[in-house]
């Protein structure tokens, strides 16, 4: 009775075994089963790379950053939805990384510091190494600044500044503004430059309809996805 117990076990293993390697589909062990990756991750929270949304044999690649500043979620979470709900349609190729802060994420200086510091460790280096033609770090602000939706670009860069103008003067309620008080750049898009990737700021205003933030983030997706990128280069 043990023999054949012993022996069916083997029989129902060798099937197993023939039908996960006969099937190239099938998840296997140190492969991430999903097309998100987390691609760092430490006492201050963890960095995903989600997608790529989009057309994957397009050879513009376009990088769009969320989360590095936590209680700027809405305008993270409307630029998500737009990029997941247009992806079939989109020409260029796009990947999302969304920095999740878990060290005090409600604590306003503690929470963008350490959103920061997880894009500098993690998303700038993954950007870099990723022959991107354009990085957009999505935020949103108080209404502290001349300007409440506003693109710039935080370096004299040639590329990223005239990206960022053509986008300004397609949007009727976006404008070019360069802010006197800047946090993040030097963390994210000036590191980005500095390595070779155009880089942009996408700021929109915090205390808005969640619908309005929304519909401002489609319609900046479709009109980024309409230029000739790569006249820009």
């Amino acid at each position: 009775m043990r023999r054949k117990l012993i022996l069916t076990l083997l029989v129902l293993t060798l099937i197993t075994a023939t039908y996960y390697l006969m099937d190239p589909f099938a998840p296997s062990q140190g492969i991430h089963e999903s097309p998100d990756d987390v691609i760092g991750s430490d006492e201050l929270g963890t960095v995903e790379r989600l997608g790529p949304y989009g057309n994957h044999d397009s050879s513009i690649r376009i990088a769009i950053i969320t989360g590095v500043h936590p209680l700027e979620a809405k305008a993270h979470s409307a630029m998500i939805q737009a990029v997941e709900e247009n992806s079939d349609s989109l020409r260029y190729m796009y990947v999302i990384y969304h920095v999740n802060v878990t060290r005090a994420p409600s604590d306003y200086e503690k929470g963008r510091m350490a959103g920061q510091i997880l894009a500098r460790r993690y998303v700038v280096p993954d950007i870099s190494a990723g022959d991107y033609d354009l990085a957009v770090d999505v935020h949103s602000n108080r209404g502290n600044y001349a300007m409440r939706r506003f693109v710039f670009t935080p370096l004299p860069e040639d590329r990223s500044r005239r990206i960022a103008l053509e986008l300004s003067s397609r949007i009727s309620w976006l404008s070019y503004h360069f802010p006197e008080s800047q946090t993040s750049p030097a963390y994210v898009t000036e590191p980005l430059i500095r390595n070779g990737t155009p880089a942009i700021l996408y700021e929109n205003f915090m205390y808005q309809d969640q619908s309005r933030t929304l519909e401002n983030a489609r319609e900046f997706l479709m009109t980024l996805d309409s230029l000739d990128v790569s006249m820009f280069n």
